[in-house]
């Protein structure tokens, strides 16, 4: 799928999401909470990228967790963020990722399975 077809509202959209939630889950570690729940909220940017572009949902998703992604990092740079190795951090914004493009495809799957139906 060409890059031209993807709308620039979406990947802004999906991108401040992803930084937003970047933020909250970040905060939530850095408050001592234990394990990685809000790690699935990453799944909502896809999402709502889904719903927006709906023939290159995939596309705008991962475009938007790959420009977020370098802005987050810039925010590792406030002291109570980094809290782990870079091999760490490398695996969490990777599955991150993952889960932003999982959701975008979570969208399309359902919109497969479940057509509108056109009433005439």
């Amino acid at each position: 799928m060409p890059l031209r077809a993807v709308r620039l509202s979406a990947v802004i959209n999906c991108l401040s999401l992803y930084c937003a939630i970047f933020i909250l889950a970040r905060y939530s570690a850095a408050l001592g909470q234990h394990g990685q729940p809000a790690l699935l909220l990453f799944m909502l940017p896809g999402a709502l990228a889904g719903l927006i572009a709906r023939p290159n949902a995939v596309t705008v998703a991962l475009s938007g967790a790959l420009l977020a992604t370098p802005v987050c990092l810039l925010m590792l740079a406030l002291p109570r963020l980094n809290l782990s190795s870079p091999l760490q951090e490398f695996a969490w914004h990777a599955s991150a990722i993952f889960l932003c493009v999982c959701g975008a495809l979570l969208v399309s799957l359902w919109r497969a399975l479940f057509p509108r139906r056109q009433l005439h």
